[in-house]
């Protein structure tokens, strides 16, 4: 994993443009990481010892029903939120704010003035289970701050 940023909120406009994909991806279970990393901009670096999502994704949404990471002071928490998916174009409240295809979802979404980046990507593991790399990152004025795992699906 990677401990520098992977994404540039400056590129927010490459996420947006979509993809022509067939297929889009379905991140639908229980996914659960017992490491993880933390990375900024000015610096911080941190261990998590847990990253947890779940999800459930139907046609037209993707609902990520929670969002747990254990990273000391820089863990996060959240959830529900809803995307509506619309082919390759995921919305919230109306906004286009990202791209879904056959194995990755990037969105960009702003709130109170700071932005948000959720990142996920299916991968096969070592024995070809199903793996999800994730990525979450907020910026505001002060800088930006990521937290990144690869998680196993340990349920529906």
């Amino acid at each position: 994993m990677k401990t520098s940023l992977r994404l540039s909120f400056l590129l927010a406009g490459f996420l947006l443009a979509g993809f022509k994909a067939q297929a889009v991806a379905d991140f639908t279970g229980h996914w659960r990481a017992t490491n993880g990393k933390v990375s900024s901009t000015i610096g911080i670096t941190a261990n998590c010892s847990r990253v947890e999502i779940t999800i459930r994704q139907t046609a037209t949404a993707l609902l990520t029903e929670k969002y747990e990471s254990d990273c000391g002071l820089y863990g996060s928490n959240w959830g529900p939120v809803k995307e509506d998916l619309h082919g390759s174009q995921v919305s919230e409240q109306g906004t286009v704010v990202g791209s879904i295809s056959d194995t990755t979802l990037k969105t960009v979404s702003q709130d109170g003035g700071i932005n948000y980046a959720y990142n996920l990507r299916l991968i096969a593991g070592p024995n070809g289970q199903p793996q999800m790399e994730s990525y979450y990152g907020t910026q505001n004025g002060a800088g930006a701050i990521v937290i990144e795992a690869t998680l196993e699906k340990i349920g529906e």
